[in-house]
């Protein structure tokens, strides 16, 4: 889904600064989403009986993404840049995922 554009750049960006040139970080963060490909067909057989800790699982997955956010980005961010620049971005890349989201959502319900 589109999750994964934030996800795979959270994963390059955090590899640039750490070092890595950017061809590097952009394999391992199309890399990082190989489990994903092996974990596909069982997940969907196995969806219908765990559905009932779909909110569970969405929950610790998305307190896990806040969490790589507040703890190791915005500290990177903050020592590169100033912090309205910093809080500039998150607002901007913030209501252009959720725009991006809602366009989605209304394409596929039309």
């Amino acid at each position: 889904g589109a999750h994964n554009i934030p996800e795979g750049f959270g994963v390059a960006l955090a590899l640039v600064a750490r070092g890595a040139t950017p061809s590097k970080a952009t394999w391992w963060a199309a890399l990082t989403s190989a489990p994903q490909i092996l974990g596909a067909v069982p997940a969907f057989l196995c969806c219908e009986s765990y559905a009932p800790l779909h909110p569970l699982t969405l929950g610790f997955a998305a307190g896990c993404m806040v969490s790589v956010v507040v703890g190791e980005m915005l500290p990177d961010a903050l020592e590169q840049a100033d912090a309205d620049g910093v809080a500039f971005c998150c607002v901007s890349s913030a209501a252009a995922f959720e725009g991006f989201r809602v366009t989605l959502d209304w394409a596929a319900h039309d």
